[in-house]
This record gives structure tokens, sequence and C-alpha cells, in this order.
């Protein structure tokens, strides 16, 4: 079983209203949440532990959880009420956020909301906004620093520093994260948000010695930079007619972790990946990326999904 840590919550996003005001559309979302449904829906084993409230926000994610086929075993239940995000798009279809998250239940982890036991999972894979809370960095931090060397290590930083109270402390706090980590995806934007003063380029090559087997920094459009070993290459994206961005990250990081897992690679912390792997998990994650930025909202693709347009392109020679 994989699992993934990190909050989930509601996105109020803003849709046409004809000649009145935008109204406001419910979806279930989170950056871990989403990575959890595209995880199930590529066929993996996967668990969700994160903090819902008991309020009809908490009950509309769990039915989104659960109709999906993520396993809700590790799904507190909050005393607080449910994080909330307000998202609106641009016209080339890039999501922009704010969010409801202070004494919410996505930013107020105690001891005990992670697992006791890590027995079960090949991966663990974390994020986002709950690492951007202290309360989480330390609960979320301190279950990894319990991990087996048996367990692959996946992060997604997905930096929201509107939520961030201490920047240096929170950026010192990933550097961390990141050296535990096996597989780490970032974007570019993540790095110039953490690190402005430098290209990313340079960002992402300094994280890169800090230990991770595989780092991935996602560039939308003008490709991955990737960093794999002492190896350091860029690739092209595929052409993607976007409707919007929401979910791509997350489904590239949740496809990654289903090559590794279905060619039996997660165990010992990616010790047996070669760039052959790598390769094909590159390909495979910016296929599914690809269909999700094609769809409205988080809408990860099916692993029949993502092999018919593997054999599509290869058809075409794209």
């Amino acid at each position: 079983m994989i699992l993934v840590c990190g909050e989930a919550l509601v996105d109020l996003v803003e849709v046409a209203g004809g000649s009145e005001a935008p109204m406001l559309r419910s979806l279930p979302g989170g950056s871990p949440a989403n990575a959890a449904v595209a995880l199930a829906r590529l066929g993996e084993n996967v668990a969700l532990c994160t903090r819902l409230g008991e309020d009809a926000c908490g009950d509309l994610v769990r039915h989104y959880l659960e109709h999906n086929g993520v396993d809700l075993s590790y799904v507190v239940a909050a005393a607080e009420p449910t994080t909330l995000a307000l998202v609106s798009l641009s016209s080339g279809g890039d999501a922009r956020y704010a969010f409801y998250f202070d004494a919410t239940a996505g930013a107020c982890w105690q001891p005990g909301d992670a697992p006791a036991s890590s027995a079960s999972f090949t991966a663990v894979h974390l994020g986002s906004m709950s690492l951007a809370s202290l309360a989480g960095r330390r609960v979320l931090g301190d279950f990894v620093a319990s991990l087996g060397e048996q367990v692959t290590i996946s992060l997604d930083p997905n930096v929201r520093l509107s939520v961030v109270a201490d920047v240096p402390q929170y950026r010192a706090d990933l550097e961390r994260l990141v050296g535990r980590a096996d597989l780490v995806r970032v974007s570019g934007e993540d790095l110039e948000l953490l690190y402005p003063d430098r290209p990313v380029a340079a960002s992402g090559a300094a994280w890169a010695s800090l230990g991770p087997r595989l780092l991935v920094v996602s560039q939308g459009a003008a490709g991955p930079l990737v960093f794999f070993g002492d190896e350091h290459f860029s690739l092209v994206s595929p052409v993607v007619e976007v409707v919007d961005t929401v979910g791509a990250g997350d489904t590239y990081s949740a496809a990654l972790l289903h090559c590794f897992s279905r060619a039996g690679l997660l165990a010992e912390r990616l010790a047996g990946v070669g760039r052959r792997d790598v390769d094909e998990a590159l390909a495979y994650a910016a296929a599914a990326a690809s269909i999700t930025c094609e769809r409205q909202g988080a809408d990860p693709p099916t692993a029949a999904e993502v092999s018919a347009r593997l054999a599509s392109q290869a058809g075409t020679g794209s």
C-alpha cells in the first residue's frame, strides 16, 4: 500500500455566472488528496492520512475519496472545520488560490494523527499545505523519520507561502525533508518562491545534492529539469490544449510513484531504479498530467487512459 499524507480540503472554484457575479462551485481538493485519487485511478492500493472536520465540507471530501477507492482508515475526524480554498482561473487555465487555513483541520495536526506503524506501506508520499504549518511539519516530519529503510519517501511541497508564518524556518524544514526523501517533484514556481535570488536550475541542483534519488523540477510547457544521481537533463513537454492546470502536478507525482510501483522498484528507497526506469516513468507522468490539464478541475486519468495516450503519441511519433 502507498500512504499519502497531507491536507484534503474543499475548493471553491469561481465559475462564470452570466451577467451576474461569478458563482462558486464546491469541489473536493487538496494536493495530497488529489494525488491519492490519482494513484487509486491508476490502480494502486492507496490510503490517505489527513484531517477532516465533521462538517458538510468534510462529508463531501470523504464521499469523494471513498467513491474513488481511497482507503480512509487513516483519516482523522478533526474538531476544527475542514480547510477551504478559493480558486480563480486565468484565461490560460492557470489556477490562483486563496486559503482559509489557520485554525482549520489541515493546519492543526496533533501528535498521534500519523500512523503508529509503517509495516504495511511500500511508499509514503507527503505534501503540501500541511507542511506549511509548524504542527504539520512536526507530526509528519516525525513520522517520516520513523520509517524504515524499506519505505520509499516521496515529497511534493506545492509551496503556499501565503499560509506560512516563518518562511526561513519553513525553508529549512523542507530542506531536511528533501534530504530524507527518495523522490521529489517540485515546480519551478515553488523554487522561485523559496529562493527568489537564484535561478531555478541552481535551486534544483541544490536540492538534488541533499540526497533524493530522483528530483524532478516541473516547468509546465517548458518541460521538466531532471536530476537523477549524477545525471542532469531536461525534457520537452507534450503539446497540450490546457483547460486548467488544477491537479496536474499531483497527477504527475502519483504517476511517477505508480510506475515505480508496478515495476516493483519501491522497495529499499528506489535502490534498483535505473535510467531506463526513470525515462519510462517521466514519459508516463507527462502523459498522465497532460490528460489532467485537458479536463476541468482535478480529474486525473485511469491507467487505461494513460496507456491509450502513450500509444497515440507513439503512433504519431510525438
